[in-house]
């Protein structure tokens, strides 16, 4: 299929805004949040339908946002808000066609709260954070049983799962060795990722994304250049900077990168193994896949995330209005070659 590139538009009603946070695994079904006449809302969209919202739990206010979606497009999960003791919570949701929105419930103790971030389409498992101590937050993960276990029991320290891989790798964030630091956890042992040599004495570093065969995490860590987006991969077993900004998406064989950055460039970018640097992922549409018509007035903020197949890339910018609108980028072959590389 030929490169494209497209705004999603937004949902009826309420300010022209929408943000694209996830893809399916083959780019056909992207999520995200849009607004509505009710307030903020959970989207689907395909190319098919177009943007579709949908809904909110229900009691409490009306804000709704699809953080993840399925390989084939028909799980969607996010968090919402529902109602406790008559007052508004957020809480984790699962989302089909035929069953419709449904929480998820949180872990026992502590503030009412939860919120998936991710979903394992091998295992049908749920990700994300939510609290069982009053003020803390913790990982949590629920099987296709319907159970939401929390990570106090296997490691106290894990803040938030961000991201699950099919093989079962799960990543975020949590205290380690008097810091916050991304981390791994498969099979019960959690191992933190360090950092980048920390920015005016702090250490900090955050996983949000990892390979479908859990070889490569990226995220954002604090190192020379301040806040630097990192790629780390099991071969190496250490992380290595990208360059300023935030990585934020990954293929599933680890060999493309998307996310922000503010230097030398602000914006989207792309990284690949073949190139090993990260490239405006705008002037790469454009002198690669020759999309300047249909880029025309666009500004790419940010890429969040990229599809498993590495061909689909969302994001979200500003629109030839001016306006803050999620996009997807289908990438196929290059129609010109880099300068020494004569095709």
């Amino acid at each position: 299929m030929a490169t494209s590139f497209q705004g999603l538009g937004d949902l009826p009603g309420g300010a022209f805004k929408s943000a694209a946070i996830n893809v399916s695994a083959q780019g056909s079904t992207v999520v995200g949040w849009s607004q509505s006449a009710n307030g903020k809302e959970a989207f689907v969209w395909t190319q098919a339908g177009g943007m579709q919202g949908i809904g909110d739990l229900p009691g409490g206010g009306f804000s709704s946002v699809a953080n993840a979606v399925s390989n084939n497009g028909l799980i969607v999960v996010g968090c919402g808000q529902s109602s406790e003791r008559q007052q508004t919570i957020t809480e984790a949701f699962r989302w089909t066609a035929v069953g419709g929105m449904v929480g998820l419930g949180d872990l026992p103790g502590g503030d009412t709260f939860s919120c998936a971030n991710d979903f394992s389409s091998t295992s049908s498992t749920v990700v994300g954070v939510s609290s069982s101590l009053p003020g803390n937050t913790e990982g949590f993960t629920m099987g296709g049983g319907g159970l939401m276990f929390g990570t106090a029991n296997v490691h106290a320290s894990i803040e938030t799962f961000t991201a699950v891989s099919e093989e079962g790798t799960h990543v975020g964030h949590g205290g380690f060795e008097y810091y916050t630091q991304a981390f791994r956890h498969k099979n019960l042992l959690t191992l933190g990722l360090g950092h980048l040599g920390g920015y005016a004495g702090i250490r900090f570093s955050q996983a949000f994304d990892v390979s479908a065969d859990g070889r490569t995490i990226v995220g954002m860590s604090y190192g020379p250049l301040g806040a630097e987006a990192f790629r780390w991969t099991a071969s190496l077993d250490e992380m290595v900077s990208l360059g300023a900004g935030t990585a934020t998406g990954v293929s599933g064989d680890g060999s493309i990168i998307v996310g922000q950055t503010s230097s030398p460039f602000h914006g989207a970018f792309i990284w690949r193994a073949e190139t090993d640097q990260i490239e405006s992922l705008h002037n790469y549409l454009i002198n690669r896949h020759g999309l300047g018509p249909a880029l025309a007035g666009w500004t790419l903020l940010a890429a969040t995330k990229i599809s498993v197949d590495g061909h689909t890339i969302v994001g979200n910018g500003l629109n030839p209005a001016g306006q803050f609108e999620g996009w997807r980028a289908h990438i196929g072959p290059e129609l010109i070659p880099p300068p020494g590389r004569d095709d």
